[in-house]
């Protein structure tokens, strides 16, 4: 850190500082949010006190928060995805193509040489943060960690941060017997890669940054999201991928008037729908799984939990 950069952070770190003693939240994250040009120093304090202030405090931060896509294979996102950025390409000025989450973390890797499960869960709250800010609309980002939540309030989100999230749900079947195909029809390996029976984080490097995160199974994945609370809170909708396959028009339809409801500043063109569903129809449901009893059985035994 320079000088300059020093005697810039030393200053405004006294003025933040002075703002959370007389819990003045709302000030302080107007202070910091004025700093956003200077890139450096927005980012050494909110490295500093965002983490901190949105585990203890709920003061909403009055900025383009996140609407997630979730889904525990990130694959299974593509059409959706799709369809989102076709249709708020025409819907919103200044739309950023939505990506995954570890890219968009990648982009403040600053201070980080690997991102585990527990850099995550500690600074969560600061990468959402510098991702909303980094951009003047509401960011959709794809995601595949399940929803976690600790006794010290770090969640995996906050509604200070998320404007809302589409859960997107596939077949367990159809999940299990890609992984099992992919792995050279290994029975074992695809049921432990299908729940992480062996608890291993998965690896991903991006521009440098390496990602070892425990995303867990199939099962935890979409009992998080599915969970009534997080729903509730972070207005969430649940939505199989089946049924977009099914019925595309219906379930986009469904999927923009949440996304409406939830506070995005958009109004649903039926028309522009119809556009995308002709020139890209969904693919059909491929119900021949070929799978043993035995298999059908393990993957009943959680299909029965999660109310699938």
């Amino acid at each position: 850190m320079s000088f300059i950069n020093k005697f810039l952070f030393h200053f405004h770190d006294k003025s933040i500082h002075q703002l959370l003693v007389e819990k003045n939240y709302k000030e302080f994250l107007n202070h910091l949010k004025n700093q956003r040009n200077k890139e450096n120093l927005f980012y050494d304090l909110s490295l500093k006190y965002i983490p901190e202030i949105f585990s203890e405090h709920d003061e909403d931060a009055f900025i383009n928060k996140i609407i997630w896509i979730n889904s525990f294979d990130r694959d299974d996102t593509q059409y959706l995805v799709n369809f989102l950025d076709y249709y708020l390409k025409n819907a919103l000025k200044d739309f950023d193509p939505i990506k995954n989450y570890e890219f968009e973390i990648s982009k403040f890797k600053k201070n980080f040489k690997e991102i585990d499960l527990n850099i995550l869960v500690k600074f969560s709250y600061f990468f959402q943060w510098m991702i909303a800010n980094s951009s003047t609309n509401h960011k959709f980002i794809i995601n595949n960690v399940p929803f976690f939540s600790t006794e010290n309030n770090y969640n995996f989100t906050t509604p200070n941060l998320t404007q809302s999230y589409i859960n997107l749900e596939n077949d367990p079947f159809a999940v299990y017997k890609k992984i099992r195909d992919h792995n050279q029809n290994d029975q074992q390996v695809a049921r432990n890669l299908f729940l992480n029976l062996d608890n291993q984080p998965s690896n991903e490097t991006i521009d440098n940054l390496t990602f070892t995160i425990n995303k867990q199974g199939w099962y935890t994945f979409n009992k998080s999201w599915k969970d009534e609370n997080v729903i509730n809170s972070l207005r969430g909708i649940s939505v199989k991928k089946s049924d977009i396959n099914d019925s595309p028009y219906e379930k986009f339809s469904e999927i923009l008037m949440h996304l409406i409801q939830s506070g995005l500043n958009i109004e649903i063109d039926y028309d522009l729908i119809e556009s995308y569903l002709k020139t890209f129809p969904p693919e059909k449901n491929d119900l021949n799984f070929e799978l043993s009893n035995k298999e059908v059985k393990f993957i009943n035994n959680y299909i029965d939990k999660n109310n699938y």
